[in-house]
Parts: structure tokens; sequence; C-alpha cells
């Protein structure tokens, strides 16, 4: 992932930090929404982070923000897995 945190994504889901049996569907949640993100902007990285009206080395909070959301609602809305 590149703006987003395991940390951040499990403290908005409100998942423990010391559990770690869904970090991976966490990270590929995060990295599919980053993608998501760029392809909806069609804007680079780069771009994104020079878009921030506080010059800090981040994208711009709003996006972010877009970004947690749509891991939010992946991990919400996950299909039961059937036995």
């Amino acid at each position: 992932m590149k703006w987003l945190e395991l940390d951040e994504i499990k403290q908005q889901l409100r998942i423990e930090p010391d559990f770690h049996d869904e970090d991976a569907l966490l990270e590929r949640y995060g990295s599919s929404a980053e993608s998501a993100i760029l392809n909806i902007t069609g804007r680079t990285y780069e771009e994104l982070v020079s878009m921030n009206p506080l010059g800090e080395n981040k994208i711009p909070a709003d996006l972010w923000e877009a970004t947690v959301m749509l891991v939010n609602m992946s991990y919400e809305h996950r299909s039961p897995v059937s036995m």
C-alpha cells in the first residue's frame, strides 16, 4: 500500500491492533482501494501528493478518507465463508 497503513485500517474498522488473522485480507482491500482512487482520479500517487494543500508529503485528506471508506465498505460487505 502506498498511503494507507495497516494500523490505520484496523483503527478505522475497530479491529484490535494485535489481532492478525485478517491482516492479509485488509492489505488486499487497502491496495484495491488505493488503486480505485488512482483510477477514478486519473492521477499518479505522486500527483495526488502534490495536490495536498497543506504541502505535506501525503495525499489530500479527502482522498485519504475516501480510500479508507472503500476499505470499510469492502470489509463490511465481504462474502461469508461457506464450508
